[in-house]
């Protein structure tokens, strides 16, 4: 009974989010240097990462954005593929590494080297632990081993298990971008024409654009109700000042989507 009136409570604040979201009481964007390459600023994405690097040198995200994002500007800069590489062949097990492979296999099949690509995807692929990386790393791969025969042989049987992976996620991949398209574009509009003007003052992670996106991505016109949540959640969450997370140099809280979407399996 509680989950159901909360259902009905979220969708009722649904309208609501519309008001809200441009108004000054409500802020939504944290401009960290891994949203600013999210957003494909890659020179603000390197500068930004750069400057915090000074103060946290071994901090994988950081080196992550710094590195991609000067290869995504210039695909011939040594230092910076030589600082993936590093990062990808990191023994700990950072999601960062995933990522450097997966962000080597993107700069070689860029370059035409098939047979570079193909291992930095493999590597990628093998060691994911992020279902994204994973997936994004069974598409290109396969992609490859279908257009080059020998490279094919040299990975049969991971031919066959990067088609399976790739197959299986195409119908999920073409749900999940319909979903999201809508609250990109809500997102981008206001990043660019609201945000700006009142600038940063959302305290929680992700930040309620960043939040917004997701919950639309994941849950399609549901992720409305949730944002209208997050919305009248907000200072509550940020006057507890419960989970603490260091962001880009600042205390925010931490307030996932999967932490308030338990409502949506009676719902669906």
């Amino acid at each position: 009974m509680i989950v159901k009136f909360r259902a009905v409570y979220l969708c009722g604040f649904t309208a609501l989010f519309v008001c809200l979201a441009g108004t000054p009481g409500y802020a939504f964007e944290n401009l960290t240097p891994w949203r600013l390459f999210v957003e494909h600023d890659y020179a603000a994405a390197r500068r930004e990462a750069l400057r915090e690097l000074a103060s946290e040198p071994e901090n994988h995200a950081l080196q992550f954005v710094a590195h991609a994002s000067a290869c995504r500007l210039n695909r011939r800069i040594p230092d910076s593929v030589a600082g993936l590489e590093k990062l990808a062949g990191a023994e700990s097990a950072s999601p960062w590494a995933e990522r450097a492979a997966l962000e080597l296999g993107r700069l070689y099949l860029l370059r035409d080297d098939l047979a570079q690509a193909a291992d930095w995807y493999a590597r990628a692929f093998v060691a994911a632990q992020d279902d994204a990386v994973f997936r994004q790393a069974a598409i290109a791969l396969n992609r490859i081993l279908r257009a080059d025969d020998f490279l094919a042989s040299v990975h049969t049987e991971l031919f066959h298990q990067v088609r399976t992976v790739a197959g299986s996620g195409a119908a999920d991949r073409r749900r999940k971008q319909r979903r999201g398209r809508l609250t990109a574009r809500i997102v981008r509009f206001y990043r660019s024409n609201i945000g700006p003007a009142i600038g940063q003052r959302c305290v929680l992670h992700p930040s309620c654009s960043e939040y917004f996106m997701q919950a639309g991505r994941t849950h399609g016109v549901l992720g409305l109700p949730l944002i209208a949540d997050r919305l009248v959640r907000e200072p509550g969450v940020a006057a507890r000042a419960a989970h603490p997370v260091q962001i880009g140099g600042h205390v925010r809280y931490a307030d996932p989507v999967e932490d308030h979407t338990f409502w949506l399996r009676d719902v669906k």
